[in-house]
């Protein structure tokens, strides 16, 4: 409930942090900003005349600062740094975009998302000393990373966000290692990664954003954690390439996954691994002989697969037939030649009991 109740928090948070604001009617120390339905603060702007060093402060007449607004302090260009407040959730797209003076930023544990073009043509972002094999990190936050980047690449442990679009085009990317600890992967992080084949969401991860595999057509198979609980719109549009999903729960958990718009489209043809498996009561099994055929019959839900294997004298195995177990039925016939004893049971594709095993004397 409280990843749901954070959720919703984001997701409104992501959305003011985007909207265009055409009033700014309030002020405090020299920052603009406007109070949402919710009683949160998104930050607008900032008084033309502002330079040097700026706080984001994390709350403004006792109501709390949640985003910073698309393009905020754009173009700002005397701004040399800024401190974000612990309490702030989301930064906008291009929101210090053009602040080329902007050298020093700090950013705190509460943020979650940071949107396309945040800090694109600062100071910082330009220093050619903050990129490590074509990756810029602000902290702990992967902001970008350049086109040219290619093979393998391991996040560095620690970091906690991916950013919105950070590896966006990177098409020589093969393959990407993320550590534990990473907690929110921003909407089209991965869009057109056309050379990554696989890729392990790390546990702690609850949510596959808008577009985040769009286009990543060389894309086979996919981990994806038991603290998932919602994968967005057109997640893994494009995916032609997808035939397995690896997930960390049961197939009762899976379904409880909220599934937006098309992205079941692209399931199809991939198999769902699950690592683990709903307890399962076996039922009883109700053995009904008819001319050679025996009729199998038990009250689950569960569906699987019919065995009956025949044995002789001796105990030796000698024939397993098997058939599929739909609705609580299966029709089989054993082979029975030289055999004294036949036993059925039913299981399900896991190797998991569904009914009892029973014994026939032939």
């Amino acid at each position: 409930m409280k990843r749901k109740i954070f959720s919703i928090i984001l997701t409104f948070s992501i959305l003011a942090a985007t909207m265009p604001c055409t009033v700014r009617a309030e002020s405090y120390n020299g920052l603009f900003y406007k109070v949402e339905y919710d009683g949160s603060v998104t930050i607008t702007g900032c008084d033309e005349n502002t330079s040097g060093a700026i706080t984001i402060p994390d709350e403004i007449n006792g109501l709390p600062v949640l985003s910073i607004m698309s393009g905020a302090f754009q173009g700002c260009t005397s701004l040399t740094s800024v401190t974000i407040s612990d309490g702030v959730v989301v930064i906008g797209r291009y929101a210090f975009g053009g602040c080329t003076s902007l050298t020093d930023i700090k950013i705190p544990k509460s943020v979650a998302g940071i949107a396309l073009g945040a800090f694109s043509d600062t100071g910082y972002y330009n220093d050619e000393r903050n990129w490590n094999n074509d990756v810029l990190y602000i902290g702990n936050y992967l902001i970008e990373a350049r086109n040219e980047i290619n093979g393998n690449y391991t996040i560095k442990n620690g970091t906690r966000v991916i950013a919105e679009s950070a590896f966006s085009g990177c098409g020589n990317l093969k393959a990407i290692t993320i550590p534990d600890g990473v907690a929110y992967i921003g909407d089209y992080a991965f869009r057109d990664c056309t050379s990554l084949t696989d890729i392990k969401i790390p546990d702690g991860v609850t949510e596959i954003k808008m577009g985040t595999f769009y286009g990543c057509s060389s894309l086979t198979s996919i981990t994806i954690p038991e603290s998932m609980m919602y994968i967005d719109e057109a997640a893994f549009r494009n995916c032609s390439s997808l035939k397995d999903v690896y997930y960390g729960g049961s197939e009762d958990n899976w379904l409880n996954v909220e599934i937006e718009g098309l992205n079941d489209l692209y399931w199809i043809g991939a198999t769902i691994h699950y690592e683990k498996f709903d307890l399962i009561t076996p039922a009883l099994l109700i053995i009904t002989p008819r001319d050679g055929e025996y009729e199998l019959t038990a009250d689950t839900e569960y569906d699987g697969t019919a065995y009956a294997a025949t044995y002789d004298a001796e105990g030796v195995l000698l024939n397993v037939i098997s058939v599929p177990f739909t609705n609580g039925t299966a029709s089989i016939t054993p082979e029975t030649a030289g055999a004294a004893d036949i036993k059925f049971f039913v299981w399900t594709s896991a190797a998991q009991p569904i009914t009892n095993s029973e014994e026939k004397r032939l």
